[in-house]
């Protein structure tokens, strides 16, 4: 299962993900680790 200590490495590595520059919605660090946290 997903641990919340990794979910500041995950988010980290969701932002440098390409797919996400061409979102049209902006996320912030802290906001992919909120999803992490609610999907958990």
């Amino acid at each position: 299962g997903a641990k919340p200590e990794h979910y500041s490495a995950w988010a980290q590595a969701a932002l440098e993900d390409i797919c996400l520059r061409s979102n049209p919605r902006t996320a912030t660090q802290a906001q992919i680790i909120d999803l992490y946290a609610a999907a958990g």
